[in-house]
């Protein structure tokens, strides 16, 4: 493309706005320069001190970029995307809270702290003590951060009006909450398009920041949850991803074990039975003998001393490492395959340490020890993540777009070539215009089946879905699972409210009352609703066979026509098979983006996750009962629970949402598709008038040096487009 945009820019015709060359000088440098935009996004999980922040600080080989100090601000902790740009610096994008939502957020912290320090003399271990305290330290750090040293007296937040503490904290003043960073560097690893994120552990505190990162998981191509190797496979915040990823039916979660160079000879030996613990000992040994022979002679062999002290050490060391990695994994998978779709779990161990004790040793010599940290075979594992998607995308850049633009170009030669008379120029431009009309009246049309695949989709759900409503029955089910969880004692039905229904202890076993409390409902329309998707996807297939018919009748009244001009017949043919393998390409795209959509609105309906429907709808009233305390205060909670579960328009307000956002997704999909087409039509029509636009033909035939230069060039492109698709298609 570079070589064609030299040659388009070899005539002073680039620079003049009216010329035809222009716009294809645009376009071909462009091309020229064509890069696959980011696509995947890789998202790491993780609690405090877990050692996130390093493991990102060694995927990009930047060390110190990303904050390994845990401070204890409460509001420091974001998600933070690392996107790739060419710079020798870095970039920060940051986005802020809304009003809306920063305010939401610090009444919450207000309610928590108030409820601590004015109420905890009155309450008991019963009432969440324990989690009031620490529930106010958040809140603390929370306005510590939000003055930044401004707040000289904490008392005003207990002894003054909410009211007013609220108003005060709206002044211009208040550093705001972040919601999310971006910072955009030069690392190898983001140049291929992939995206890097931090995110905040499921288990925090911050309830703001806790569904900030379940809504983001849902958006990333693989999460990985982090956690140190040593309490991997009983670690509370790796399986709180793997219950979320069973309850939303994710496929693509891993785990990364980090620190995996702390690890002691003797205690493994202890650890560790058979040949594994006799190797420890046997390496053991000889590293005990080896120092014990360079004792009797350091004063001589002191460079061998070091050098095979080094090397035992290092035999013992790897040893080590690579047994215990294989351990954890081993148990890992086995712990967590069944709690994610497919099976499939990908596990990590990896050292910060060790990556960073050899990084910037000459490659020979740092190899072993950068392998040995498993930030290499993870950095691959990532990088491997992009590596469809970008072929995909070269594939469609070789396929249609390079194609298009030749074609044009092939035009703009055709049109000044004077080898057709003004009767023959005439009839390509009747059929081209009548081509042109046939296809926007047959896939923009009223009558057109691609105008209504909305609608019918819409349509699909509430005959198929909605009008299957049965909420009587449902909140009997729903009803009977609150006196179930009337008649526990005091104790675990607070326990259950502090951990907004879903928890577990040894009187009752595990329970989620979000998804108890519409299990009926799910049941039921579970089966109408991949009914629905199975009808969906057929109208969906059909409008993709009803737009390949249009192209292939287009190609066809094409031929017919221009039967007696077989070389500027072949020119247009060409460009209208580049034009239509864009649009199929789009609406491709389009249908994915939409299955994955239809697959969050799944997990949102029918599932009890926090930030579904059904728990957005509990929310404020778990908040309500954390609250509580003293006496009576049992059954305040329990009173709180069934009158908002019992009310008359729980499951009606529950499926008016379900289907308010199926309409949205539904009429985004619509315009989307009605959009692309329009805009390939556009294009489709600009290219044609490379041959019908009389100015055009005109400028053309002016230019004969540029017309010969052109072809040529147009010819050597071909070719090796040719030579580029053959590559393709045997990959």
């Amino acid at each position: 493309m570079s070589r064609l945009a030299r040659v388009l820019g070899s005539s002073p015709l680039h620079i003049d706005p009216d010329s035809a060359i222009k716009r294809l000088h645009k376009r071909a440098r462009d091309l020229s320069r064509f890069q696959c935009p980011p696509t995947r996004t890789v998202g790491f999980v993780g609690d405090s001190g877990v050692g996130k922040s390093s493991l990102l600080n060694s995927l990009l080989h930047q060390k110190g970029l990303a904050r390994t100090s845990n401070s204890g601000a409460a509001c420091t902790c974001v998600v933070t995307e690392y996107h790739y740009d060419m710079r020798d610096d870095f970039q920060v994008d940051v986005e802020l809270f809304t009003q809306d939502d920063l305010m939401e957020q610090v009444t919450h912290l207000l309610q928590s702290y108030r409820r601590f320090h004015l109420h905890a003399e009155e309450m008991t271990v019963a009432d969440g003590l324990e989690e009031a305290k620490e529930h106010a330290g958040v809140a603390r750090d929370t306005f510590r951060a939000l003055f930044r040293g401004r707040l000289g007296n904490e008392a005003f937040l207990t002894t003054e009006p909410e009211g007013f503490v609220l108003w005060t904290f709206r002044r211009p003043a208040i550093w705001p909450f972040v919601r999310k960073i971006k910072v955009f560097l030069d690392a190898h690893i983001l140049s291929k398009g992939l995206v890097l994120v931090d995110l905040p552990g499921l288990r925090d505190l911050n309830s703001a920041r806790r569904s900030i990162t379940e809504r983001y998981l849902f958006e990333c191509d693989e999460v990985f949850a982090v956690c140190n190797i040593g309490r991997a496979t009983t670690d509370v915040g790796v399986a709180s991803v793997f219950e979320l990823a069973r309850r939303a039916g994710l496929s693509k979660v891993g785990i990364v074990c980090t620190r995996s160079d702390d690890i002691q000879a003797s205690e493994a030996k202890n650890d560790w039975k058979g040949q594994r613990a006799k190797r420890i000992q046997q390496l053991s040994a000889e590293v005990a003998t080896a120092r014990g022979q360079i004792d009797e002679i350091k004063r001589l062999l002191d460079e061998k001393r070091k050098f095979w002290d080094r090397n035992y050490m290092t035999n013992l060391k790897t040893f080590l490492v690579e047994t215990r990695n294989a351990e954890v994994t081993k148990k890992l998978q086995a712990s967590y395959r069944d709690k994610v779709r497919g099976g499939i779990v990908h596990v990590f161990c990896i050292s910060n340490t060790e990556y960073w004790s050899k990084a910037m040793l000459p490659k020979d010599e740092a190899i072993p020890s950068l392998q040995l940290s498993g930030i290499i075979a993870l950095r691959k594992h990532c990088l491997s993540i992009i590596a469809e998607s970008q072929l995909r995308l070269a594939t469609k850049f070789v396929t249609n777009d390079i194609p298009a633009l030749l074609g044009e170009a092939a035009l703009w030669v055709e049109s000044g070539a004077g080898s057709a008379n003004a009767e023959q120029k005439s009839a390509v431009r009747r059929t081209l215009d009548k081509i042109e009309r046939q296809l926007r009246e047959n896939l923009t049309g009223r009558g057109s089946d691609l105008r209504r695949v909305g609608r019918a989709t819409r349509e699909h759900f509430q005959n198929q879905v909605y009008d299957d409503q049965r909420t009587d029955r449902w909140k009997r089910t729903a009803v009977n699972a609150t006196r179930e969880w009337y008649g526990w004692a005091h104790q675990t039905y607070g326990a259950f409210c502090r951990n907004y229904g879903n928890y577990c202890t040894p009187a009752v076993g595990p329970h989620d009352w979000n998804q108890d409390i519409i299990a009926k409902m799910a049941r039921d329309l579970t089966p109408q609703w991949k009914q629905m998707l199975s009808s969906v996807q057929g109208r969906l297939n059909t409008g993709v066979e009803n737009l390949e018919d249009e192209m292939d009748a287009a190609m066809e009244l094409l031929s017919a026509e221009l039967e007696a001009f077989p070389e500027v017949n072949d020119v247009i043919e060409e460009v209208l098979l580049a034009r239509t393998s864009q649009i199929l390409f789009r609406m491709e795209s389009l249908r994915e983006t939409f299955q994955d959509d239809v697959r969050a609105l799944e997990v949102d309906a029918l599932t009890g996750i926090r930030t579904s429907i059904v728990g957005q709808a509990m929310e404020e009233s778990y908040r309500r009962c954390n609250m509580e305390y003293g006496r009576g205060s049992d059954q305040r909670r329990k009173g709180i629970i069934n009158g908002t579960v019992q009310s008359q328009d729980f499951f009606v307000n529950h499926m008016r949402e379900f289907r308010r956002r199926w309409k949205t997704l539904a009429d985004e999909f619509q315009k989307d598709l009605q959009d692309s087409i329009k805009d390939e039509l556009g294009l489709m029509s600009t290219s044609s008038d490379m041959i019908r636009d009389e100015n055009v033909a005109m400028e053309s035939e002016e230019n004969p040096e540029l017309r010969q230069c052109l072809e040529i060039e147009i010819g050597r492109a071909k070719e090796q487009l040719e030579r580029i698709r053959d590559i393709l298609t045997s990959q």
